[in-house]
C-alpha cells in the first residue's frame, strides 16, 4: 500500500490542495476547535471522595477563580481514564505515530515512571529497582505506563507507551544501578546541595580548601549545577512526550534527592549555588510542565529518616506546584497506584482570563465545588501570557531530532512507501492542524511550520540529516474547516540508497515553539 492510498483509506479523509504551498498541503484531524491567537487556560482537576457525589458532578457544580476573581467556564469536559477501543485505527507496519499506543488506540491517560540515577545513592537505586520490578509483576493496570531512566549519559527509554505493556515488568527487572559521581560530590542542606562530600581529594588537602568560599564549596556547586541541568533537561524531554496526549498526564519521579523546586528564585541558597542560566532553565521547565497540565509524583526512595521535613520540602513543593502528590515512604508501588487512580476520573476546565496585566509571571488558580464530600487536586497557578510560550521556544528542530522521546505537542503521523516517480521512497506526514496557533489577519488564518528529517541506518546506526524546510500556511476559513476534517499533509521524497532503517520526522511551529516528532520505519523493499 502506498502512503497516499493508506491516507485515502482513513475515515473521512480527502485530498485537498492549498494554493501557493509546495509540497501539497491537506489536512487530517479530530474534533477539537482550531486554535487562533487567543489564550485559553486549561486546568485538569482530579476529583475524589464520595462515589455518589462524584457521579453527579456537572458543569454548574464547578467554580474556577483566577487571582481570586471567578471566571466563566468556556470548556468543561469529564474525562474517563479508560481507553476507548472503539476508536482503534489499525496501523500498517510502515506507519509511525506520536499519539497512539501499540494497538492503534489513543490512550485515555499516560503515566511515566522516571527512575532517577543521577540524584540517587547506589544502594537506594538497588532498592528502587527491586521494589519497582516486584510491583509491576502483579500490577494489572499497566496500560498507559511508560518506564524511563535518567543516567549520567542522558535519558533512556526502557518501555514506552507504544509498546505492549506485557513487557513492562521484564524491562523493570533488567534495570541496573549506576554510581553517580555528581551526587557523591555534593550533599544536601535544606533540601538542596551546597557542600563538598567527596571529589577524590586527600582528606588533609580537602581540609585546606573547605569553607563557604573555598574550593570545596565551589566544587560542590559545580556538581550541583550539573545535576540540576541534567535533571531539568530530562524533565523537559518527558514533558514534551506527554504534553499532547489526552487525559491525565503524570510523572512518577523516583529519586533520592530532588535538587530543585519550581519556585527556584525564592530560594536564596539556590541563587548562591547554581548559575543564573541554570535557574532560568528550571523556571522554564516549570512553565512547560504547568502549561502542559502534567502532574509530578515525587517518590523519595530513601524513605522516612532523621533529616527533617526541610529536606523533603523540595519534593512536596514540586508535587504541590504541579497538582501531584509527594511520597516519602519507599512506596514506589503506592505512588504509581495513586497516579493511575487519579487518572481514572478527571475534569478539564477552561477559561479565558478576564483581566491580565503586563509583566506578570504567574497567576493563582482556585477551583471549588459546593459539595464538601468531594476532594479536589489541581495545579495552584499558571504562567501568565507569554511565559509558557517563551519556555517552549528554546528547543529547535535539531534538539527534537536528537531527542530519545517523541514530542507530542503537535499530533504527527508518518508513513513511508514507494514513491512511484523515480525516487525510492515517499514520506507523507500528517500534521494535526488544530495544534497550531494560527493568526487571523485580513480574513485569513496564517502561520508556518518547520519540518526536519533524519534517516537512521539500521545496519550501523549512522544518521543522515536531510535539509529542513519551512512550509507557509495561508488559509481561508472555509479551507481551515475542510482541513479539520482531513489533515495537513507534508510530502517529502527520500532516497536511502537501498538502506533500511527509520526516518525521524520533527515538526515545529516557529511562532510558539509547539512541536511534534516521530520515528517512521523504512523498509528495503516497500510493500506494494
Amino acid at each position: 500500500m502506498t502512503p497516499r492510498s493508506w491516507i485515502a483509506a482513513l475515515p473521512g479523509c480527502a485530498t485537498l490542495l492549498v494554493s501557493g504551498i509546495t509540497p501539497a498541503l491537506a489536512a487530517f484531524q479530530d474534533d477539537a476547535d482550531l486554535r487562533v491567537d487567543t489564550r485559553l487556560v486549561l486546568v485538569d482537576v482530579v476529583a475524589g471522595g464520595n462515589a455518589l457525589a462524584l457521579a453527579t458532578l456537572a458543569r454548574n457544580d464547578f467554580r474556577v477563580f483566577d487571582e481570586g476573581t471567578e471566571q466563566e467556564l468556556a470548556v468543561f469536559e469529564r474525562v474517563s481514564g479508560r481507553t476507548d477501543l472503539g476508536g482503534v485505527l489499525t496501523l500498517p507496519a510502515t506507519v509511525g505515530t506520536n499519539r497512539r499506543d501499540w494497538r492503534g488506540a489513543v490512550p485515555a491517560s499516560a503515566t511515566v515512571v522516571l527512575v532517577d540515577r543521577v540524584n540517587t545513592p547506589t544502594d537506594a537505586q538497588v532498592f528502587a529497582n527491586q521494589e519497582l520490578a516486584r510491583f509491576l509483576e502483579t500490577f494489572e493496570r499497566s496500560e498507559g505506563l511508560a518506564l524511563y531512566e535518567l543516567r549520567s549519559d542522558g535519558l533512556r527509554i526502557l518501555h514506552d507507551f507504544v509498546d505492549d505493556p506485557a513487557g513492562l515488568a521484564a524491562a523493570a527487572a533488567a534495570m541496573e544501578p549506576e554510581h553517580s559521581l555528581a551526587l557523591e560530590s555534593s550533599t544536601s542542606v535544606g533540601g538542596f546541595e551546597s557542600d563538598l562530600s567527596n571529589v577524590g581529594l586527600d582528606p588533609v588537602i580537602g581540609e585546606n580548601f573547605t569553607g563557604d568560599t573555598g574550593f570545596g564549596r565551589r566544587a560542590a556547586d559545580y556538581f550541583l549545577d550539573d545535576r540540576v541541568q541534567r535533571t531539568s533537561a530530562a524533565l523537559e524531554t518527558v514533558a514534551r512526550r506527554l504534553e499532547g496526549l489526552r487525559g491525565r498526564r503524570n510523572i512518577v519521579w523516583i529519586s533520592g534527592r530532588f535538587p530543585f523546586s519550581f519556585d527556584i528564585w525564592s530560594r536564596s541558597d539556590m541563587a548562591n549555588e547554581i548559575e543564573n542560566g541554570t535557574m532560568e532553565q528550571v523556571e522554564s521547565i516549570g512553565a512547560v510542565v504547568g502549561e502542559s497540565n502534567i502532574a509530578i509524583y515525587p517518590v523519595d526512595i530513601r524513605g522516612p529518616g532523621d533529616e527533617g521535613a526541610e529536606v523533603f520540602g523540595a519534593a512536596e513543593a514540586i508535587a504541590d506546584a504541579s497538582g501531584g502528590r509527594a511520597f516519602r515512604t519507599n512506596a514506589v508501588g503506592e505512588a504509581i497506584e495513586a497516579a493511575v487512580t487519579d487518572a481514572a476520573m478527571i475534569f478539564t476546565l477552561g477559561f479565558y482570563p478576564s483581566d491580565v496585566e503586563d509583566g506578570e509571571d504567574r497567576r493563582s488558580l482556585r477551583v471549588e465545588v459546593d459539595d464538601d464530600r468531594v476532594d479536589l487536586l489541581y495545579r495552584p497557578s499558571y504562567a501568565s501570557f507569554g511565559v509558557g510560550d517563551d519556555a517552549m521556544e528554546r528547543v529547535g528542530l535539531a534538539d527534537l531530532l536528537a531527542s530519545p522521546l517523541d514530542a507530542t505537542g503537535i499530533g504527527l503521523t508518518g508513513v513511508v512507501g514507494p514513491a512511484g516517480d523515480g525516487a525510492q521512497f515517499e514520506l507523507v506526514a500528517l500534521v494535526d492542524i488544530d495544534d497550531l496557533r494560527l493568526v487571523e489577519s485580513e480574513g485569513r488564518l496564517r502561520g508556518s511550520i518547520n519540518v526536519g528529517l533524519v534517516f537512521r541506518d539500521e545496519a550501523d546506526g549512522t544518521l543522515y540529516v536531510i535539509p529542513p524546510a519551512t512550509f507557509p500556511i495561508d488559509l481561508t476559513p472555509e479551507q481551515a474547516d475542510n482541513f479539520r476534517e482531513t489533515g495537513l499533509i507534508v510530502q517529502r521524497f527520500l532516497d536511502t540508497e537501498g538502506r533500511t532503517g527509520a526516518v525521524r520526522v520533527a515538526v515545529q511551529e516557529p511562532a510558539t515553539g509547539a512541536s511534534g516528532s516521530v520515528w517512521v520505519p523504512v523498509a528495503a523493499t516497500p510493500s506494494p
